[in-house]
């Protein structure tokens, strides 16, 4: 396309589009039928705003030059509002159908269990939970009590820990699946208390790990402050149960009710840790205004590392700090999770297309509960060509 035909495109916004500030130098731009949220910087804030569905690019770069003294081409424009923008429905285009975003990207084989009506039932008995005056003082007073009482009977917790399955195995299960339930249930509440919307709640793989997850994309809108509590909002009913358990423990002395609360506190630790995507993670990501957190450490280390090599390591900023640091736990977490899998049973992974043939072609004889073993082998694979074809993809995108 000539640098004049360029010049003379009319751009335009989607009808369906809502503008935000994230934080000091960042912008939320939210379209609220594909559910996308993008964050911008200021710059392409300003440029987007100048956009009216009646002025040409080459209007659009003039009036942007003489209000920020700024000089950018009409082809950055076209390649920023057409080739980046547009791919998410932000600019109204005929090329190609843009699908609606559905799931997070680095949830796999995920689905909803519970629609947004039935999840909206149950949050609205739960707001008031989340108020100014009664959150963190709650939460803290929570994690004191749980503490003390697991510190208190510590030794009968590591005697009985190992028996409570084959006696309340029944009960074990209920109130482990209550807990994920109010997990959830606790994000999707916290939503709405600050005027977010919330979806439905559901369940996926997450680096070979079944998940379960509520949609709280809407949260996005909200300000940082607000978005951490939508963030510690499962945490915070997870502990409620683990108290209301506890109590229950002190009036009938059944040691299920000891070992379940602590259970549940092991997987609230687990989901605070911020190597992962996890709550923890979205925890930093708003406590520290980095959106994209994992993403942007990897490109700094990715960076960094070139530095390195090229003997002109160094840093511009605490923040490049920070980023380079996180990256590197992050990463040395990812592979040591993902390589304790193969460790443990590296032949499950690497023969698994042979033995998946070999189980499949005997299917007169086939052992339903053998194929269970080949759950985390086939998840395993699937992801890695879910990546080399995302990688195959995104170069041939590139070269166009």
């Amino acid at each position: 396309m000539s640098v004049e035909a360029i010049q003379n495109i009319v751009p335009e916004l989607d009808k369906n589009l809502q503008l935000y500030p994230f934080n000091k130098s960042e912008y939320l731009i939210q379209h609220t039928v594909l559910n996308y949220q993008i964050n911008v910087n200021e710059q392409t804030y300003l440029l987007v705003n100048l956009v009216n569905g009646s002025r040409t690019i080459k209007e659009i770069a003039a009036i942007y030059k003489k209000e920020n003294d700024l000089d950018i081409s009409s082809g950055v424009i076209h390649n920023l509002l057409y080739k980046k923008l547009a791919k998410f429905g932000i600019i109204r285009q005929n090329e190609f159908i843009v699908e609606k975003r559905k799931r997070a990207s680095y949830l796999k084989l995920s689905f909803v269990f519970l629609k947004e009506r039935y999840v909206g039932y149950f949050t609205k008995h739960l707001i008031f939970l989340f108020s100014k005056t009664l959150f963190y003082p709650l939460l803290f007073s929570m994690s004191l009590f749980i503490g003390y009482v697991i510190i208190d009977n510590y030794q009968l917790i590591l005697k009985n820990a190992t028996n409570v399955f084959s006696s309340n195995i029944i009960l074990y299960l209920i109130a482990f699946q209550l807990g994920t339930l109010f997990h959830e249930l606790g994000h999707a509440a916290a939503c709405i208390r600050f005027g977010a919307k919330h979806g439905g709640i559901g369940f996926g793989f997450y680096l070979l790990t079944p998940v379960f997850f509520a949609d709280v994309s809407d949260a996005w809108k909200l300000k940082p402050s607000e978005r951490i509590v939508v963030n510690l909002g499962g945490i915070y009913l997870e502990m409620i149960l683990a108290s209301i358990l506890l109590v229950i423990y002190f009036f009938n002395n059944q040691i299920a009710f000891l070992i379940i609360p602590c259970l549940l506190i092991i997987s609230t630790l687990y989901n605070l840790n911020p190597l992962l995507k996890f709550d923890g993670y979205w925890v930093l990501v708003d406590a520290t205004n980095t959106p994209n957190l994992q993403t942007k450490a990897f490109d700094i280390l990715k960076v960094k590392t070139t530095e390195i090599v090229q003997m002109k390591f160094s840093f511009d900023t605490n923040k490049e700090v920070f980023l380079f640091v996180y990256a590197i736990f992050s990463a040395s977490f990812i592979f040591f999770f993902i390589g304790s899998i193969l460790i443990y049973d590296p032949n499950s992974v690497i023969k698994f297309p042979l033995d998946l043939y070999r189980h499949i072609s005997n299917w007169k004889n086939l052992d339903l509960d053998k194929l269970k073993e080949f759950i985390v082998p086939f998840l395993f694979w699937y992801l890695v060509i879910r990546v080399v074809w995302s990688k195959i993809k995104k170069s041939r995108e590139n070269e166009k």
